[in-house]
């Protein structure tokens, strides 16, 4: 780039024009899925989970296109406008404050991977690589249990939320939908007969959605959608905690003389249920709801 051309408007940098970073971006797709320069075994995981739906409403989660601006504003390519925040931003719309703030706090290696300053050894990622980095930190085929993924994760990741860091609940539901768990457990019966307890998967939420409390009826509502039931609200679990059951869960009660009792209940003891928790002491009134999305007894 001439450098007589000075700052131009990142808008028109970004879409008008490619930049040569593109192509240092592609050569990158593949060390974003390495640690130490190992290479990754494929893992057969269906790709269903949308990280996006793991993002804090509260800290800011770079997608790929705010990643890549974030990188030319630091090699200093280009001039961060509202305009060009809003072209890239799938969140909340960023302020050039809030960006600044960040920009503060992030440093550049290899002129196009953002790392955190205070902790120069974990690295930022974005959104989209998610997935990626999570199987790779899983062991590919050797699949570690999660307290070891995210111990790996740990090692060369920003993980906390409010650096940029990947979603813990989407790491914990991703390896759930592994199923690698629900095997060793199985494959753990004792060699005289005797069977270990069936690994339940209703213990284990399957999504972690955070929302403003405003919010929560319609959030509600689209779980209700995406998951084709419907949500009987439950008896509180403690001061913060409320349970929201699948309307076919609990069992048939048994009677006569009652005419609805004669027709058949619709009760099959279904274990899909929410956990709404108040997170006391949030002065934003975010309110956190673990979905366990295991149906029992009848289909979705």
């Amino acid at each position: 780039m001439d450098g007589s051309c000075g700052l131009v408007d990142a808008t028109q940098f970004l879409f008008d024009s490619e930049f040569e970073l593109e192509d240092s971006f592609s050569d990158s797709e593949t060390s974003n899925e390495s640690i130490d320069g190992q290479g990754s075994d494929d893992v057969d995981i269906e790709d269903d989970l949308d990280p996006f739906m793991f993002c804090s409403p509260r800290y800011f989660a770079f997608n790929e296109g705010t990643y890549k601006l974030m990188v030319k504003d630091l090699l200093g390519h280009i001039k961060v406008t509202i305009e060009s925040l809003k072209e890239t931003s799938k969140g909340a719309p960023l302020t050039i404050l809030a960006w600044r703030r960040m920009k503060a706090r992030l440093m550049l290696k290899n002129e196009r991977e953002l790392y955190l300053k205070l902790s120069p050894h974990l690295r930022v990622s974005y959104v989209e690589q998610w997935r990626s980095i999570i199987l790779h930190a899983h062991g590919g085929t050797s699949h570690y249990p999660l307290s070891q993924t995210l111990k790996e994760l740990k090692k060369h990741w920003a993980m906390d939320l409010r650096n940029h860091g990947i979603a813990s609940s989407y790491v914990k539901a991703l390896i759930d939908q592994c199923g690698c768990q629900i095997i060793q457990k199985v494959n753990s019966i004792d060699m005289l007969g005797t069977s270990v307890s069936k690994y339940d998967k209703t213990t284990m939420p399957t999504e972690m959605i955070e929302v403003e409390a405003s919010k929560l009826d319609d959030t509600l509502a689209g779980i209700q959608i995406k998951y084709h039931t419907c949500l009987r609200r439950g008896v509180p679990k403690g001061k913060h905690v409320t349970r929201y059951d699948c309307h076919r869960a609990g069992v048939p009660r048994r009677g006569v003389g009652c005419s609805s009792l004669r027709k058949g209940s619709k009760r099959s003891g279904c274990s899909f249920h929410l956990n709404v928790r108040v997170n006391e002491g949030d002065k934003h009134g975010i309110i956190s709801i673990y979905v366990y999305g295991c149906y029992s007894g009848h289909g979705p």
